[in-house]
């Protein structure tokens, strides 16, 4: 594929992850986002043109993109603008799909990178985070190699989308203070460094079998087109979180 097909594919797996997940308010909230990206009258056209097919047919979307893992026998439980999620055993496996056409230095010079952006969120919210180990693997649907991140796999995962509406009544009061500990220790981090954790994505925070809150995509986003929606986010997670607790 060429550059430009790989940015189209890319974009539709992110808006199909998106469109599965997000109510009508939050979707219609993402696509007037679209219009003050940093890009050309006719990128944007593109990309509007690409998440109106994923929100019409998501589930075709969906099936679509993740045919060449189930044809190879893999278990796909998530994608991602830039990965899918497989699940092996009790691991969760996201193969970060671009890596495949990196050379083998440039590859090593990647992991370097994820390490230390993993690092650095490590810092500011601590247990939150659920560790990735970076790995070279061979490609599960074709030859070469790409870039893996192996994570212990969380068993009933019950995912927050900071952007929709979200009825916290039913979970436990010490899981509530979790996230508003997480929100106030996100904001800590955007201060001091420009970067935080990554709320544009789907599913990228939730909770656990026991309740427990858990960050699931421990690679931070930085730049303000980034930092500012994510910092939306967090506010309205809050107020949803003080109406729970009122």
């Amino acid at each position: 594929m060429t550059p430009k097909l790989h940015r189209v594919v890319d974009c539709l797996h992110a808006a199909t992850a998106q469109a599965l997940v997000l109510d009508e308010q939050a979707w219609e909230a993402r696509l007037k986002r679209i219009n003050h990206l940093p890009n050309s009258t006719l990128a944007r056209i593109a990309i509007h043109s690409i998440h109106k097919l994923a929100r019409c047919y998501p589930e075709s979307a969906y099936n679509r993109l993740i045919r060449p893992y189930a044809e190879n026998g893999y278990e796909v439980i998530g994608i991602g603008r830039n990965s899918t999620v497989l699940k092996v055993g009790d691991t969760a496996l996201k193969i970060i799909r671009s890596s495949s056409r990196l050379s083998d230095a440039k590859k090593s010079t990647v992991i370097d990178e994820m390490k230390q952006k993993q690092s650095l969120l490590v810092d500011y919210i601590g247990s939150y985070a659920l560790e990735q180990n970076f790995v070279v693997i061979p490609n599960p649907i074709k030859h070469g190699e790409v870039i893996a991140a192996r994570q212990p796999l969380v068993k009933n995962y019950e995912p927050i989308e900071p952007n929709n509406h979200n009825d916290f009544e039913s979970q436990a009061r010490t899981s509530l203070e979790s996230v508003k500990d997480f929100i106030a220790k996100s904001l800590t981090m955007a201060m001091d460094t420009d970067h935080m954790p990554d709320l544009l994505g789907a599913s990228n925070i939730g909770f656990g079998n026991q309740g427990e809150f858990v960050v699931v995509d421990t690679l931070p986003i930085s730049g303000g087109s980034c930092i500012k929606p994510s910092i939306q986010y967090l506010n309205k997670l809050s107020s949803d979180i003080d109406l729970a607790f009122s």
